[in-house]
């Protein structure tokens, strides 16, 4: 049909879709075609610098959420405000929300560019559900994991914190970013102090790791529901 054509938007290896075009009525002419093409490519330049662009930002925050897990974001009150300059809003009761592949990377027998891209798209995925719910809610991948910090009451019951953490990874499972590779998930008790939040984190990967191992791959598990296994337990740890 010479009244419509489409040109692929290629940036290197990555196809970002289709730009089309269509004439009511005179057929398109090879100069129309033409600039269908330069559109394409100033597309392509446009989405790869935007990629580029939310890349460094994505670093940037990841790191500093590291640094906040970590302990080492400083005074409460400049990281809360730090937070803030990135989009983020931690002057709130949060809980510790970590995901994890239940696959081991160290052992797979995937190449390593395949790890990396389902890593990459685990935590895309991730990312979307959370903000998708609320954009404020700081976010990041590492490694093998994802980390995110949800907004809760600080007395909120588990099951309430749980309900909205199923839900997000419910999306994450359904969307295909995260549904190529099983996750378990864990969370912390709420924390109203970012002096808090190492001790929430590591909280939440308890309750990664040993829900993984009381009820098996995809497990989604409270802090609280670990019972005396959350507790550093001498019997438990003895046969972990």
């Amino acid at each position: 049909d010479s009244t419509r054509a489409f040109v692929k938007i290629v940036a290197g290896a990555s196809d970002h879709g289709l730009l089309g075009a269509f004439s009511p009525s005179a057929p398109l002419t090879p100069t129309d075609v033409h600039m269908l093409e330069r559109a394409a490519t100033v597309a392509a330049l446009a989405i790869t610098k935007e990629q580029a662009v939310a890349a460094v930002e994505g670093k940037y925050r990841a790191e500093f959420l590291r640094d906040a897990l970590a302990g080492r974001a400083g005074e409460s009150a400049d990281a809360v405000s730090h937070a803030a300059s990135l989009g983020w809003d931690l002057a709130r009761p949060v809980v510790v929300v970590v995901a994890e592949t239940d696959e081991n990377d160290e052992l797979t027998t995937r190449s390593p560019e395949e790890v990396r891209a389902l890593q990459e798209r685990f935590v895309r995925a991730w990312v979307q559900a959370v903000r998708a719910r609320d954009a404020s809610v700081p976010v990041a991948g590492f490694s093998q994991e994802v980390v995110a910090l949800l907004p809760a009451d600080h007395d909120a019951s588990p099951d309430a914190v749980m309900r909205t953490v199923g839900e997000i990874a419910k999306v994450v499972r359904g969307d295909g970013g995260g549904g190529r590779r099983s996750f378990s998930t864990g969370v912390s008790r709420p924390i109203t102090s970012m002096g808090d939040l190492p001790a929430a984190y590591d909280e939440a990967l308890k309750a990664v790791h040993v829900g993984r191992q009381m009820h098996g791959e995809s497990a989604l598990t409270h802090f609280d529901g670990l019972g005396i296994y959350g507790t550093g337990h001498p019997l438990f740890s003895a046969c972990v």
